[in-house]
């Protein structure tokens, strides 16, 4: 969890904290707003969905774990408004001319590399949390280029024990991002990119 909200944040958000929540909102509202804008492409619809994102936090702050993580609750709220709006957009003849201008005008480059940042930025938190010897094999690999061959060396470990390390560490990093539904919301940002 990002250390910025630890349990006794949301401990206090739930209990009605205006101060936590101004903070949590100080902290994420410009990345709420970017995920937002990656899907509306429209800067006041980004608002909107930031602000209604906030709006239903508070309001459902008694449900929160506080052993949560908040800024994952955050994505799925502003992800199911974002899809919401969509489906409002693609209803309305008027609202999908003003999205297609839209797309046309943005720079869809800094967009991928903001998706791309984000993305990678979610992994490492989730690598963090591997067990000790599938995190260590995992950033030997995939960070610092080392093959399997190198790596059990290193270790003075079999390439077996290094693949099967890197299965479940992928195997892993695959779960946490189909629980987040961040794989689904890649998959549809890059497909409203292409459009």
């Amino acid at each position: 969890m990002n250390t910025l909200c630890t349990n006794e944040h949301i401990e206090r958000l739930i209990e009605g904290d205006q101060l936590v929540f101004k903070m949590i909102y100080d902290h994420y509202s410009q990345r709420i707003f970017r995920y937002a804008f990656n899907f509306v492409k429209d800067e006041a619809w980004a608002e909107e969905i930031v602000q209604d994102t906030f709006l239903k936090l508070w309001n459902a702050r008694l449900g929160l774990d506080p052993a949560g993580d908040i800024w994952l609750y955050l994505y799925v709220l502003c992800k199911r408004l974002c899809l919401s709006r969509l489906r409002e957009i693609n209803r309305t003849k008027s609202l999908q001319e003003r999205f297609l201008m839209t797309i046309e005008n943005i720079d869809t480059q800094q967009e991928e590399n903001v998706v791309t940042r984000d993305l990678e930025s979610f992994i490492t938190r989730v690598v963090e949390h591997l067990p000790y010897r599938q995190k260590e094999i995992f950033r030997l690999s995939r960070y610092e280029g080392f093959t399997h061959k190198e790596i059990a060396e290193k270790l003075n470990i079999s390439v077996n024990t290094v693949k099967n390390h890197m299965v479940l560490a992928l195997k892993e990093i695959r779960l946490s991002l189909d629980k987040s539904d961040y794989t689904y919301f890649i998959i549809l940002t890059f497909s409203v990119l292409s459009v």
